[in-house]
């Protein structure tokens, strides 16, 4: 489709009730959709088949959580560790707000990231 890739950040993917997990994964922004994605194929079977990373024809990204740019309700940044918190809006009773908490490598790569979502 008309997908045009305007961010692609390597992030660490963190979860509230196991802060001690860190998976790598890559965070894609286009003009519609936020995606994040595993470059390793034993987490998820759907491919991002749209998605190649340029500089490696080879290396499929594999979608782990997509979800529309104005479906978010909310970014929240710590600075102390890097972190940032996207929070998405619920779609209803049976489908609660959902969160990624992520991490850059540095303070400077989160707000550029922020700054582009």
């Amino acid at each position: 489709g008309d997908e045009n890739s305007l961010l692609y950040q390597l992030v660490l993917q963190r979860w509230e009730l196991r802060p001690w997990v860190a998976v790598p994964r890559s965070l894609i922004v286009t003009n519609a959709d936020i995606l994040l994605c595993d470059e390793d194929h034993r987490f998820s079977s759907r491919q991002c088949s749209s998605l190649k990373r340029s500089s490696n024809q080879n290396q499929s990204l594999y979608l782990i959580d997509q979800a529309n740019l104005s479906s978010i309700a909310k970014i929240d940044i710590d600075e102390t560790d890097s972190q940032f918190v996207i929070e998405f809006k619920g779609k209803g009773l049976l489908i609660p707000n959902k969160k990624w908490i992520l991490q850059c490598r540095s303070p400077s790569d989160t707000e550029k990231v922020v700054g582009e979502i």
